[in-house]
């Protein structure tokens, strides 16, 4: 041991490591905790902590757990080297080895190390942006009245939705499901909810009918998806524009599930739009603000509606269905939901499936909106 220790030392020096060496996997282990190294080369055989019991004490300790470990063993048979992975070590190098053997597989680790902590600082970056995005948007909108909740799949998703007045009698409605997940799906969503913000920020005209304002928020949605992003990119969408003076909703979606209306009398309609998603719509010139065709219906004088992401319905089956909820089903226990809660709420509907099913968690974003008026 205390001349492969020496040897080991050696070859690393000489490629201009720093090199902290212990005598046993017991010192190994304060060693660690003192210096936090890089990488941690270890022996298979070493008196009082053996190399595989080193590794997994450390492994075990969240301070020291991501340092790359080498065990060096001379036992070269297949089982001992499953056994080397099993409990963590991230490099096996059988005895004898060479020297640019060891200093290959150190490099290949520290690079690997070194690009997992960028990918972490993106993954952090892409979740700050991704929380400047989902703002609370729950809250009594002059008389009309929000539930929202939002959880990603992951770390971050791509996922957003908006409520915008644009006068003290109207509101636009947003729910936008990007394709993909994690940090680019993340960025993509905080890049088109910015283009969103842009668009209402620089309307050519504030007075602008519901239907073609609606039309051309789609138009230049895609036009930035398809033109700006590309390969491929595409969002589920539905967008309204509710004007409470006239208690009627103007409407479109592209690739989203329908939304649910309940009307005071009990009776339940569906809310479906025609469009494609965008990033998939060859809409008209930049100048011309014509679009798909924009839907409207009065609203009762009471009113709740659902608009969700199709993460709800996608939940897998379990006792009660088979594969996945489905869109029937969906709209079944919807139904029951709503009857069976005094005050529906957006984070409290989204439990009730994962519970109802049989799930712990959703397999894609969740996004729900519950408007009441």
């Amino acid at each position: 041991l205390p001349d492969m220790r020496k040897m080991i030392g050696n070859i690393l020096t000489k490629e201009h490591y720093r090199v902290v060496t212990a005598s046993d996997g017991s010192n190994g282990i304060k060693a660690a905790k003192e210096h936090n190294p890089k990488l941690i080369i270890c022996d298979w055989m070493m008196p009082r902590v053996t190399g595989p019991e080193m590794i997994i004490k450390i492994k075990a300790d969240p301070e020291l757990s991501s340092i790359p470990i080498i065990l060096v063993t001379a036992k070269s048979d297949e089982e001992s080297r499953m056994k080397g992975i099993e409990i963590g070590a991230d490099g096996y190098l059988g005895k004898p080895f060479e020297a640019r053997e060891l200093v290959s597989m150190m490099q290949n680790l520290l690079n690997l190390k070194q690009k997992e902590q960028v990918y972490s600082q993106e993954l952090q970056l892409a979740a700050n942006l991704q929380n400047s995005v989902h703002l609370e948007l729950s809250g009594d909108y002059h008389g009309i009245k929000i539930s929202s909740f939002y959880k990603s799949c992951s770390e971050v998703g791509g996922d957003f939705m908006v409520v915008n007045e644009v006068n003290d009698k109207s509101l636009f409605i947003g729910q936008c499901d990007l394709c993909g997940h994690g940090p680019q799906a993340s960025l993509l969503s905080f890049y088109l909810r910015g283009v969103l913000d842009s668009i209402f920020d620089t309307l050519p005209d504030q007075n602008m009918e519901p239907e073609l304002l609606l039309q051309y928020v789609i138009r230049k949605m895609d036009y930035q998806l398809r033109e700006k992003i590309g390969d491929s990119k595409f969002a589920t969408f539905f967008f309204i524009f509710l004007d409470k003076v006239k208690k009627r909703i103007y409407y479109q979606s592209g690739g989203h599930p329908p939304g649910i209306l309940r009307h005071p009398s009990g009776q339940y309609q569906i809310i479906q739009g025609s469009s494609l998603p965008l990033g998939l719509y060859d809409l008209l010139e930049d100048e011309d603000l014509s679009g798909p065709e924009i839907h409207n219906l009065e609203l009762p004088e009471k009113f709740l509606l659902l608009i969700t992401t199709d993460s709800v319905y996608e939940l897998k089956g379990s006792k009660f269905f088979a594969p996945i909820v489905g869109p029937e089903k969906f709209v079944q226990l919807t139904k029951q939901y709503i009857e069976q809660t005094e005050k529906p709420d957006a984070e409290d509907y989204a439990k009730y499936f994962l519970e109802i099913t049989g799930n712990s968690r959703y397999d894609d974003d969740c996004s729900v909106l519950f408007i009441s008026g």
